[in-house]
């Protein structure tokens, strides 16, 4: 959130009501589509799904308003999918016996990525500007690419019923 107000209104010059208008209906959207995204995401493989959104991203690039509003919609569902896998990673994943401390550790990330990563933020997206925001991109690609392979291990691990 903190990196859609910074750049809409710093990068891309909206002014306030247009960028409350877009976390509104981002907002809305979240709303209507979270089940459906959840059963997507359910049915169908990761690479099927990111491969959909980059076709989708490369035709509508028609105007900048079709960008934007296709830009948020792809944003709410990959909230929603990162959202889910996020909770099937934490319990999935967790010992059985240690169930409240795996839970606990999971927890205390997200309190430290809550106290660090604006800063963060700040510093890539305004200090250091376009090139932060590659960086960015960079980082978040590397992550997930890293904790899907990490997590594939770990599933292999877990006996099945």
């Amino acid at each position: 959130m903190t990196t859609g107000i910074i750049y809409f209104s710093l990068i891309v010059g909206l002014g306030a009501q247009k960028v409350a208008l877009a976390f509104s209906l981002s907002g809305a959207l979240s709303l209507l589509l979270s089940i459906p995204s959840g059963h997507f995401a359910d049915r169908y493989p990761p690479r099927l799904v990111a491969f959909s959104v980059l076709i989708g991203m490369g035709l509508n690039t028609v105007t900048a308003a079709a960008v934007l509003k296709f830009a948020m919609v792809v944003h709410v569902i990959g909230e929603l999918l990162a959202s889910t896998g996020s909770w099937s990673i934490a319990f999935e994943l967790a010992d059985q016996n240690r169930q409240g401390a795996y839970q606990g550790l999971w927890r205390m990330g997200f309190g430290g990525m809550n106290v660090i990563g604006p800063s963060l933020v700040i510093f890539f997206a305004i200090g250091l500007g376009q090139i932060g925001w590659l960086i960015m991109g960079g980082i978040f690609i590397l992550t997930g690419i890293l904790m899907s392979k990490v997590i594939s291990k770990e599933r292999e691990k877990i006996p099945q019923p």
